[in-house]
């Protein structure tokens, strides 16, 4: 199954998504492990997000290392790193710039140490939604 490119501008949220979890498939198939070549077959306004699913299915997987901490910078999907703002025993909170409503934001990473501990993921969940 390949999940066909859309035109420019339209499109589901979840079609990024399941256009990366197709490379994945691929990957692990032994099919295709060039995502440059991948990212390609898809039209240019689809290509950055689609290559950001894509590392970050594969940093989940440990194929691509995560990287110690989030450097200025460093983009989350529309999200952009300003700068390591706390940290403690649930993870690193960062000021992140939201590009697509240009505002800040606080972005708290959870260390993959504790993203499969399934108590620690529950605690991280109630975190995020008591702070809203």
């Amino acid at each position: 199954m390949t999940v066909p490119p859309t035109e420019s501008g339209e499109g589901d949220p979840g079609q990024v998504t399941r256009i990366a979890e197709e490379f994945i498939r691929l990957h692990d198939a032994g099919q295709l492990t060039d995502l440059d070549e991948f990212c390609g077959r898809y039209p240019e306004d689809q290509r950055q997000d689609v290559r950001q699913q894509c590392e970050q299915l594969l940093r989940i997987r440990g194929v691509i290392k995560q990287p110690d901490r989030l450097s200025p910078g460093h983009m989350l999907a529309s999200y952009k790193i300003v700068e390591l703002i706390g940290k403690g025993g649930m993870g690193e909170v960062y000021r992140a710039r939201d590009s697509k409503l240009d505002r800040d934001i606080a972005i708290k990473v959870l260390p993959p140490e504790l993203a499969c501990q399934p108590e620690r993921v529950k605690r991280f969940e109630r975190e995020a939604a008591d702070a809203i």
